[in-house]
């Protein structure tokens, strides 16, 4: 996690390293090493004003509802309720998608992206969608259910709702969504988001 979240600032300053005493798993073989950092907004301001200076606009991503590894090792609960096998990942729980089931998970979304929108002046939050392993929410009961209640045959249908919301919490905060072409599988998108 690379940016201070100041209504949730345990998502920077210990997610945003990794390794050693680090509760987020290393990559690329630094196992004893903590590395890692952060930008404060304070900073991240500064970057941004400097690139505005130079014709550039930044446009943040926070990758949902898949690539969440960091913040779901610090907010177990968003995860989908099951029990996960762990056999090939040294028993580190690898769940790294959000429930999007669980209603109380867009109270947490509405705080880090609000936090974003007022950080960023771009028109648009990138909002990721790609590489969501889905079979997350093969597995859950609460997805499941959604499922059965919404009448969804395909869990790309879960992804398209997931995103419906988060275009509705940016809309909010006067931003347009904009995601990875995978979130487009379905054609189900708002034509207002960008690809």
């Amino acid at each position: 996690w690379r940016i201070e979240i100041k209504s949730h600032p345990e998502l920077a300053e210990v997610g945003g390293f990794r390794g050693g005493d680090s509760p987020i798993r290393p990559v690329y073989g630094k196992l004893d090493e903590k590395y890692g950092g952060y930008y404060t907004q304070d900073e991240m301001r500064e970057i941004i004003r400097y690139a505005a200076v130079r014709n550039i606009e930044m446009i943040p991503e926070i990758d949902l509802p898949g690539h969440s590894r960091t913040i779901a090792t610090l907010h177990p609960e968003i995860r989908c309720r099951f029990t996960p096998d762990t056999t090939l990942t040294a028993g580190y729980d690898d769940r790294s998608a959000w429930c999007v089931a669980r209603e109380e998970n867009y109270a947490l979304l509405e705080d880090i992206l609000g936090e974003i929108c007022d950080l960023f002046p771009s028109e648009y939050v990138h909002v990721g969608g790609d590489e969501v392993d889905m079979s997350q929410w093969k597995r859950c009961p609460d997805c499941q259910a959604l499922m059965v209640r919404e009448g969804m045959d395909d869990p790309h249908r879960l992804e398209d709702r997931f995103m419906e919301r988060m275009s509705a919490i940016l809309r909010s905060h006067g931003k347009r969504t904009a995601v990875w072409n995978e979130a487009v599988r379905t054609g189900n998108l708002s034509r207002d988001t960008r690809v």
